[in-house]
């Protein structure tokens, strides 16, 4: 008898053990594909935090061009001691920068990071950003009709130059337009890259200390010029 009971006991230690080996082993199953999917995530998430950043840094570039295009402009002008209206020296640009729109994926990654003045932020530097760069069409296409309606006589070897019209006149009323569109893009020129730029700085450093990116929170943006008429 004592051999049937000790082959009962044998039987339900062998059961708990097994038990519990098994157990141990799903658990680490377990944990092993949930490290693995917070692992994903984690890239995934800052696939999207690179994303972003490529995004926002492109808006600063393209609004930096539009800055250092207006200040140039500006120089020349004082350069040539030509004090004049802000349609008589700002240029019209050549190649017009393309729109940038950050999609759901990459707003929602920001959201989710909890820091909605920075979210809030980010949604309104692509509209600022897109928003200009039809009024720069609009200028160079007001610029060119002023143009071809007003006589004027230009020095080549400064660049200056007068208009002759009727200040009574149509033609004024296309000076003035023009005008005003060329000082609204001065003035936004400055504040919209300012604007942008201090964005791009809290963006990478929230991406840094929520999502470990390796970006340097100091990164100089290069400048190019994209000016010209």
């Amino acid at each position: 008898m004592s051999e049937f009971w000790s082959a009962i006991a044998g039987a339900v230690v062998g059961s708990v053990v097994g038990g519990i080996i098994s157990y141990c082993l799903q658990l680490s199953a377990l944990n092993a594909a949930k490290n693995e999917r917070a692992e994903v995530a984690t890239e995934e998430r800052q696939a999207l935090g690179y994303g972003l950043l490529f995004k926002i840094v492109s808006i600063v570039n393209n609004l930096g061009n539009l800055k250092l295009h207006v200040d140039e402009c500006k120089a020349r002008a004082v350069a040539d001691q030509h004090p004049g209206p802000p349609v008589t020296f700002l240029l019209p640009l050549i190649n017009i920068p393309d729109p940038v729109n950050i999609g759901p994926a990459e707003m929602g990654m920001l959201l989710s990071l909890g820091n909605d003045d920075t979210f809030n932020d980010v949604m309104n530097i692509p509209q600022i950003h897109n928003g200009i760069l039809p009024a720069w069409a609009v200028f160079a296409a007001m610029r060119a009709t002023f143009n071809q309606a007003v006589s004027q006589t230009i020095d080549f070897s400064t660049g200056k130059g007068e208009f002759a019209f009727n200040p009574q006149g149509p033609d004024a009323v296309k000076f003035y337009e023009a005008d005003q569109v060329a000082a609204d893009l001065i003035s936004r020129a400055e504040r919209d890259f300012a604007e942008a730029d201090l964005v791009l700085k809290n963006v990478m450093k929230l991406l840094k200390d929520k999502l470990g990116l390796k970006i340097s929170a100091e990164a100089k943006l290069p400048i190019r010029s994209s000016g010209g008429i």
